[in-house]
C-alpha cells in the first residue's frame, strides 16, 4: 500500500509535465521537490522512506537543472524509470497510524477498495503524462513534429534569401490540440479496456469500441490527412498512443483481478 500510494503521488506531481516542454520554473521545481520529502517520512516512518524522498527529489532536480536541455524528455523518462524501480525494490516500512485513521475511516473505505481505487488512479496517470512523454521522445527522435504552413512552404520552394535561412519552427498549436486529443484518446481506451476486463460479458467487445474511437478521430480530420506529412504525424501518434494504453491496461488489469 505505502509504495502504491507514494508512486501515485509522484505520477501527479509529474503531470506538469504536459505543460512544460521546457524546464520547470523554479520556484515550481521547489514545491515539487519538497512534496516527496515531506510526503513519505509523513506515510511511513523509516529509513527506507526517507531513501525514496531523497531519490524521488534528487530525480526531479537531475531533469530539470542538470541534464541539457536537448535531452529533457529523455531525462524525465530516466528519472520516471528510477523512482518506480526504487519504489518497488526497496521495502517501504507499513503506513502510519495517522493514515489509517484520517483517510481510510474518515472515507469508509476497506484497504481493498482504496487499493483498487489507487490502481486504477496509477493507470490514468501512466496513460496521461507518461505516455505522452514517450510519444514526444518518438516524434523528436524521428523528427514527426507538425511544422508551421508558412514554413513548410518555405522548404519547398526556396525562393528567397529569407526563405532559405528560416529555421524549421514547430506548429505548437497544433501540437497542443494533438497532445489534449491523444491524453483524451487514451483515457477512453483505458477506461474501455480495464473497465470490460471487470465485467466478462463484456469484454469480446471492447477492441470493437476502440476502433469506433480511432474512427472518430480520423472522420474529424479527414481533410487535413491528404497532406501527407501530417497524415504521417497522426498515424503514428494514434498508434503509438494506441499501443501504450493497451500496455497499461493489461498491467492494470493484471493487479485488479
Amino acid at each position: 500500500m505505502t509504495s502504491l500510494i507514494l508512486l501515485t503521488t509522484w505520477l501527479l506531481i509529474r503531470l506538469c509535465f504536459i505543460r512544460y516542454d521546457q524546464r520547470l520554473p523554479t520556484r515550481l521545481l521547489l514545491i515539487l521537490v519538497l512534496i516527496p520529502i515531506i510526503l513519505a517520512p509523513a506515510l511511513a516512518l523509516g529509513v527506507t522512506s526517507m531513501i525514496w524522498s531523497i531519490l524521488a527529489a534528487a530525480a526531479l532536480i537531475f531533469s530539470e537543472k542538470v541534464i541539457p536541455e536537448r535531452l529533457l524528455v529523455p531525462g524525465r523518462i530516466i528519472g520516471l524509470a528510477l523512482v518506480v524501480v526504487t519504489t518497488w525494490l526497496i521495502p517501504l516500512p507499513e503506513l502510519s497510524a495517522w493514515w489509517s485513521v484520517l483517510v481510510i475511516d474518515w472515507l469508509d473505505l476497506t484497504t481493498e477498495q482504496l487499493t483498487t481505487g489507487l490502481w486504477w488512479l496509477l493507470g490514468f496517470l501512466l496513460v496521461a503524462g507518461e505516455a505522452n512523454l514517450l510519444i514526444r521522445l518518438l516524434f523528436h527522435s524521428f523528427d514527426l513534429e507538425p511544422m508551421s504552413k508558412a514554413l513548410e512552404l518555405a522548404e519547398t520552394e526556396r525562393t528567397t534569401t529569407a526563405n532559405q535561412s528560416a529555421e524549421p519552427e514547430i506548429d505548437q498549436r497544433e501540437y497542443n490540440a494533438g497532445r489534449i486529443i491523444g491524453i483524451l484518446e487514451r483515457w477512453l481506451m483505458y477506461i474501455v479496456l480495464v473497465g470490460s476486463q471487470q465485467q466478462s460479458a463484456t469484454s469480446g467487445s471492447q477492441y470493437s469500441i476502440i476502433a469506433v474511437i480511432l474512427a472518430a478521430k480520423g472522420f474529424a480530420r479527414f481533410r487535413q490527412l491528404e497532406e501527407r506529412a501530417f497524415a504521417e504525424y497522426v498515424l503514428i501518434g494514434t498508434l503509438a498512443s494506441t499501443l501504450l494504453t493497451v500496455a497499461v491496461s493489461l498491467l492494470i488489469s493484471s493487479q485488479l483481478v
